[in-house]
């Protein structure tokens, strides 16, 4: 797809024609009629679910073909397949089978024997890209047997590829002395969790059965709004098949707040596997409230920022100031009276640079005859003052890696310093922040901050379209459409 096509696209996305999640999808509500039953037969069941069933006369394995599906693979490469059901001694595979081209065939899921949500980049699996032809084939293993799925869907690479948001909560989730419960009665989308084992303090629930690339998606976000008094919880990670390794990610939360950790860090995990999220919940009758629970690709989280939406009040300002106009942006402002140039620091900051080493600021306008400048200044003695960019005289996006730009590493105490040259000039800013290494530049079109151009700069976009962002910001958009630095 070219620039100006995928533009189009975007356009049509934010009027609503167009669906922004998927391109192809089997929900079962009914069942499509267009399913080709070579060795096994589909049976619709109410509601939004469908039976698969082995019944080849021969063999003890059989399989059904989806229709001829052409889609761009290069904006929905996601294969997602779910089941809420696998009979004992039985397991699938599915297989993705090109229409024309060299015809390549190739496994994408293989063996899946328990239910739950698989997810896996065909795109990545058949080294594809652009618009490609192809069958979804399903293949199913045991004499007789059957799997009940509830979705089949291509759809767009998300940052977030499973989530728990609690609107409504899921029915997949196995209490085992735990139990979930709507502290709202359905109103908002949070989820109580709830001790409610007869014979312990203590008690845990499982997600549904989870298949992950770990070397795209390895981040668990975890996030709770309330915990009870002498209670916490726990978050455990329970591999399927393999070596069934469990393993906890966190220690016991006893206070409500955000926990982020990386599965395949922690477990040493690299490739497809499959495996349940686990919570428990200690005190007798205890409970905590969740807001969501998520797996996303690792995001490039700042250790500190100013999105300007309002300016921080910490900033010192020496001969320049901020000033706060509507949205994400401020302009720096040069006020040093006989002097045609002052500066602003942030507060002191203590990082740690071998993990949070870029330092990424982007500016949208300057006066004419105006130039800024941007520096570290070293808050321990020597003392030691850096400069990173001099007299720039135009808008401009940075991203500075410290580690290279200095002789610091590990935990640095320092400022944050911008300069602004030109009697009573101005220059636009929208982002300052610190965060871990995404590329030596930021990511053009990179409107959320997290190291990649995908549907969340879209919605970013979309909520001030024509205000803060136009025709232009689309089109930067499109040229680094799911593209990482």
């Amino acid at each position: 797809m070219n620039k100006f096509s995928l533009v189009l696209l975007l356009l049509a996305l934010m009027a609503g024609y167009v669906h922004a999640d998927y391109a192809w999808q089997e929900k079962f509500d009914p069942i499509k009629a267009t399913w080709d039953e070579i060795s096994a037969t589909w049976t619709d069941t109410a509601g939004g679910t469908a039976i698969l069933t082995e019944n080849d006369p021969v063999n003890d394995y059989g399989k059904v073909d989806s229709e001829i599906i052409t889609v761009n693979l290069s904006a929905f490469p996601m294969l997602v397949v779910s089941s809420i059901a696998v009979d004992t001694d039985c397991s699938y595979t599915v297989q993705i089978q090109e229409e024309g081209g060299t015809y390549a065939s190739q496994n994408v899921l293989t063996g899946i024997w328990g239910s739950g949500v698989q997810y896996v980049n065909i795109a990545d699996v058949m080294g594809w890209s652009g618009t490609k032809t192809f069958k979804i084939s399903i293949w199913i293993a045991g004499e007789g047997k059957t799997v009940t799925f509830d979705l089949i869907e291509l759809r767009a690479e998300n940052p977030v590829v499973w989530q728990e948001d609690f609107d409504p909560i899921k029915t997949t989730w196995l209490d085992n002395g735990a139990t979930w419960s709507d502290p709202n009665n359905f109103s908002g989308t949070l989820g109580k969790l709830t001790e409610s084992d007869a014979v312990n303090f203590y008690g845990s629930t499982e997600s549904e059965t989870i298949t992950l690339d770990m070397d795209i998606y390895s981040e668990l976000v975890i996030r709770s709004v309330d915990v009870n008094s002498s209670s916490a919880y726990l978050v455990g990670i329970q591999e399927q098949g393999g070596a069934g390794i469990y393993q906890d990610m966190t220690t016991y939360i006893e206070q409500s707040g955000t926990q982020i950790v990386n599965i395949a860090d922690m477990l040493g995990w690299t490739g497809q596997k499959s495996f349940r999220i686990v919570i428990w919940m200690s005190g007798e009758s205890k409970s905590a409230v969740f807001d969501y629970i998520e797996i996303r690709r690792p995001q490039a989280i700042p250790a500190w920022q100013d999105n300007l939406d309002p300016v921080k009040y910490t900033w010192y300002e020496f001969g320049a100031y901020w000033d706060d106009i509507n949205g994400p942006e401020a302009i720096l402002t040069e006020d040093n009276l006989g002097v045609a140039y002052g500066k602003v620091e942030s507060e002191s900051l203590l990082v740690d640079l071998n993990e949070y080493p870029i330092l990424a600021v982007r500016s949208t306008a300057i006066d004419a005859g105006a130039k800024y400048s941007i520096g570290l200044q070293g808050q321990a003695s020597p003392w030691p003052y850096v400069s990173l960019v001099d007299y720039q005289p135009e808008p401009a996006e940075h991203a500075f890696n410290i580690l290279e730009e200095t002789d610091w590493t590990g935990q640095q105490f320092f400022r944050i310093v911008i300069w602004i040259d030109g009697e009573m000039k101005g220059a636009t800013f929208d982002m300052i922040q610190l965060r871990q290494l995404c590329g030596r530049s930021v990511v053009p079109g990179d409107y959320s901050d997290d190291c990649y151009v995908d549907l969340y700069d879209l919605a970013v976009i979309a909520s001030d379209w024509l205000g803060v962002y136009d025709a232009d910001d689309l089109t930067e958009m499109a040229g680094n459409w799911l593209g990482a630095n």
